[in-house]
């Protein structure tokens, strides 16, 4: 796996995989398109090839399994805006993503924009735990404490919670005086956050 929103890198690690003799590959795309001739180049040697969570477009690839990012960050936007309108004035909101420049999330983010558009929702930043569970919740505390301002924060995906609901404090702080928390993914930890009340909706 390429550690970095770096598409030049994974095009190593994929011919690396390709020279190595793998029998498959499931890839998560740094980029909608650099990858087309090496997964070309995979298929052609008999390596099955498919794409999950950002695909490869215009790639001869076998599927993909995932949503339509920019959808998913639409709609993420739109409800959070239902929410941002029962409050008066700008509802200062901070997004949180994984790496920059990752097709996928960038995408979530461009579609929560054009979501929250026209509305009261004020975006005041963007911050990066680099798919890092602990930093995501470093990250969070930080920024909720450096800006007691802040009404809310979208997550473009659901590293936050992953950990236990009692490990964001802060979070809860925020939630108990009025803020906001969406977030994009549905999985099994996350619905403890859902319980405790932690998260007005998942995505």
């Amino acid at each position: 796996a390429s550690l970095k929103s770096d598409a030049a890198e994974q095009v190593q690690v994929i011919e690396g995989l390709i020279q190595s003799g793998v029998d498959g590959m499931l890839i998560s795309s740094n980029d909608p398109s650099a990858l087309n001739d090496v997964i070309a180049k995979a298929m052609s040697e008999g390596i099955k090839v498919a794409t999950f969570d950002a695909d490869i477009i215009g790639s001869n690839r076998m599927f993909y399994i995932g949503v339509d990012n920019y959808e998913v960050g639409k709609l993420g936007g739109k409800k959070y805006a239902e929410f941002a309108a029962k409050k008066e004035g700008p509802v200062k909101t901070a997004l949180l993503t994984g790496v920059l420049g990752a097709f996928n999330l960038e995408e979530r983010i461009r579609g929560f924009k054009d979501g929250v558009k026209g509305t009261n929702v004020e975006i005041v930043s963007i911050q990066v735990c680099e798919d890092d569970i602990n930093k995501a919740v470093q990250v969070i505390d930080d920024f909720t404490n450096a800006n007691p301002d802040l009404d809310g924060w979208f997550f473009i995906g659901g590293w936050p919670f992953f950990p236990p609901p009692d490990s964001l404090g802060t979070l809860k702080k925020l939630i108990d005086r009025g803020g906001l928390v969406i977030s994009v993914d549905n999985f099994y930890p996350m619905l403890d956050f859902v319980e405790a009340g932690m998260t007005q909706m998942l995505i």
